[in-house]
């Protein structure tokens, strides 16, 4: 039931299980007025299962499908209004007709939280779906989406608390990330910060160490397989200047980091580029730098934080991102 005791109707949500954020999208759903079925995308949430399925699709297509269709058993008979992917790099076209039977009156929605060359599948099983959107940009231009960027919590602000760290960087350690981090390390010198990289599984923790080893990036932080708690995550970002935000190269779209660094006040440093055309931008807030030669002005981290209009917090609100993604009305003004 919705915050004013009214019931919207069901929502199947079918979405990987990535840090907290399928918890996330069925509270705010739940905010709507809907109740939510949660099931997860990926038959196996092991490291080498999802490399196979992102590097060979078609090996593990058959595995694939099958334990796909055992989970999705458990809502065969059930009524559902809305049928809402996230990412849905494991979900088979042939699962999807299998909903279509099973819910021929619900609206079937396609998310996309990365980009298509990183998710193979999306680009052939978008036209089985009613709408498609992604957060990147350049995917909405090409393949005819709708644009819509990830979401924060808009009632998150500035806690004024003392600030202890000029920059810091909490998040995964995919791609360059490491590098580039080494870079901005050395290019800030003896400015205050905290960083803590994770790895996903110990076998990648491995390979991440082998690489600094090699590449000689020095000393970094904080590296561990096991994610930092969010009452840590909170505290650091409280007692930060500035947010880290470092996009896979292969992709433009702005991340959750970005809007919720944004969303709470904090300054962000970014290598997105992507971020200068949307309504978060402005130069006492955000400072764009260049992956492989990152350089912040000194003043940056001293000049007055110009607070997001009250149109960009719901635009990039997670309320606003719900209701644009499953096509319902809207009137509120929005800026994104």
């Amino acid at each position: 039931m919705s915050e004013s005791g009214d019931t919207a109707g069901r929502v199947l949500l079918i979405c990987p299980r990535f840090f907290d954020y399928q918890l996330r999208i069925a509270g705010v759903l739940h905010r709507l007025g809907y109740e939510t079925v949660v099931l997860d995308d990926r038959p196996s949430s092991h490291s080498l299962y999802k490399a196979a399925l992102r590097l060979a699709p078609g090996l593990t297509a058959r595995l694939t499908h099958r334990i796909t269709m055992r989970h999705l058993a458990e809502v065969e008979g059930q009524h559902f209004d809305h049928v809402l992917v996230v990412k849905g790099e494991a979900i088979t076209r042939r699962a999807i007709g299998a909903l279509r039977q099973w819910f021929p009156q619900a609206r079937f929605s396609l998310y996309l939280w990365d980009a298509v060359r990183n998710n193979r599948n999306s680009k052939d099983a978008a036209p089985l779906y009613d709408a498609a959107a992604t957060f990147d940009p350049a995917d909405a231009a090409r393949y005819g989406w709708g644009y819509r960027p990830l979401f924060a919590d808009a009632s998150v602000r500035d806690d004024n608390e003392e600030k202890i760290y000029d920059w810091s960087f909490i998040g995964t350690l995919h791609s360059d990330r490491m590098a580039v981090l080494a870079r901005l390390k050395r290019s800030l010198g003896d400015r205050p910060f905290f960083l803590f990289g994770f790895y996903s599984s110990s076998m990648l923790a491995a390979f991440g160490k082998l690489k600094n080893m090699i590449y000689g990036h020095g000393s970094f932080g904080t590296v561990s397989t096991k994610a930092l708690a969010a009452t840590a995550v909170r505290q650091i970002v409280s007692q930060s200047r500035s947010i880290v935000d470092i996009e896979h190269p292969q992709q433009v779209g702005l991340t959750t980091r970005t809007i919720e660094t944004l969303m709470a006040g904090r300054k962000l440093i970014t290598t997105n580029t992507t971020v200068r055309q949307s309504a978060l931008y402005d130069g006492t807030r955000i400072c764009v730098i260049d992956r492989f030669k990152p350089e912040v002005p000194a003043d940056f981290f001293d000049l007055p934080f110009t607070p997001l209009s009250e149109a960009a917090r719901y635009g990039y609100s997670d309320l606003c991102w719900a209701r644009r993604v499953l096509g319902l009305p809207d009137t509120k003004i929005s800026e994104i």
